[in-house]
């Protein structure tokens, strides 16, 4: 699923119409259980089904970032990479995962947001440390 996700993310990307802003939305199924990575990725990680889909998931966001540098978007491109759930060290399902547990609350509750665009980097990194302050922290950039 994830080729035929970033394919068609690339493809948009590549033939939008480049005199208006855009927004992609790009939701992932990579770390989603049940973990199927693909092949080529299977035993990269040394850390099971879920590490080898994180490598993947890796891989495609690296791929959509560099379309946006190949468009030359990189620049003027807020990029917002979010979790829904926080770090899961424990699914439930038994597939060969060998990631160590944490018990620090905070590694339970928080569900991580990273921004990444130059020049408001800095701006954000004061406002954004939880996804439900997101809408804020954007709407507030000029």
């Amino acid at each position: 699923m994830t080729d035929e996700f970033v394919a068609r993310s690339k493809k948009w990307l590549e033939n939008r119409d480049k005199s208006k802003p855009f927004f992609l939305y790009y939701a992932a199924q990579n770390i989603h259980a049940p973990r199927t990575p693909n092949p080529r990725f299977k035993g990269k990680s040394g850390l099971g089904y879920r590490g080898d889909s994180m490598v993947e998931f890796d891989w495609a966001v690296g791929e959509l970032i560099k379309t946006l540098d190949e468009q030359g978007l990189t620049e003027n491109t807020l990029v917002i990479f979010s979790s829904d759930n926080g770090p899961v060290y424990d699914d439930g399902y038994e597939d060969e995962t060998t990631v160590p547990t944490s018990t620090k609350e905070v590694d339970r509750e928080m569900n991580n947001l990273i921004a990444k665009q130059p020049d408001r980097a800095a701006t954000m990194k004061e406002r954004l440390i939880h996804i439900r302050d997101a809408k804020a922290g954007i709407r507030s950039l000029k």
